[in-house]
């Protein structure tokens, strides 16, 4: 009768155990569940913050480019989360081949800039691209596009260093080539929108250590 008890009273005491580590479990479930709920809306609540302040400031720029007398053929404003992208028409910067800015093209990135330069406090980025039509053998300056885009985008990071006095500490230039096409380089119009340069300011709570 002793030894019935004491297995009966074990195996109640192992039930009450089990019972106790599935409601734990299910506790440390819920509390998961509640920590990937709060974390999501954290995450929302961010980047709303984020593309709230790109909006503004992508506003901001339209209305800047629309004073400079800029029109949208040789300027385009793209709004991100986290910042804001000028992708600016090769053909109105550089003559064909070349990645020094073209004399007829100064009053434009000057007026560039000059709106650029309110960012400068903000990470900039310039990435040169190009079109997939091979560098011509008799252009010993540069060997290829990935070499041509990179030239391109450092031709506009030095104008803005030199003549705009811009922080480099903020700012840096980078080129993709033919690498990354907006459009189709089967044609003539596709070709164009593909030599580009792209600039990108990221906004006041984005910045942090994006050049890093």
């Amino acid at each position: 009768f002793t030894d019935g008890v004491l297995i009966s009273s074990g195996v109640s005491q192992l039930e009450e155990l089990n019972d106790y580590y599935e409601s734990m479990g299910e506790n440390q479930d819920a509390q998961n569940q509640q920590i990937a709920e709060s974390q999501e809306q954290y995450e929302e609540q961010k980047n709303q913050q984020l593309l709230e302040a790109s909006e503004q400031m992508g506003e901001n720029i339209q209305q800047q480019l629309k004073v400079a007398g800029i029109d949208s053929g040789k300027v385009d404003v793209q709004v991100e989360t986290q910042y804001v992208m000028l992708t600016l028409n090769g053909s109105v910067l550089f003559d064909s081949g070349s990645a020094n800015i073209s004399s007829n093209a100064y009053d434009f990135i000057s007026k560039i800039g000059d709106i650029l330069v309110q960012y400068d406090k903000q990470d900039i980025q310039i990435i040169g691209h190009t079109d997939s039509v091979p560098q011509s053998s008799s252009n010993k300056k540069y060997s290829d596009n990935m070499e041509l885009s990179q030239g391109r985008a450092y031709s506009v990071y030095t104008y803005l260093k030199d003549n705009k006095g811009m922080d480099v500490s903020t700012m840096g230039c980078m080129g993709r080539g033919e690498t990354s096409p907006i459009a189709s380089n089967d044609t003539a119009e596709g070709r164009a929108q593909n030599r580009r340069v792209e600039i990108k300011i990221f906004n006041e709570y984005s910045s942090s250590n994006v050049l890093q």
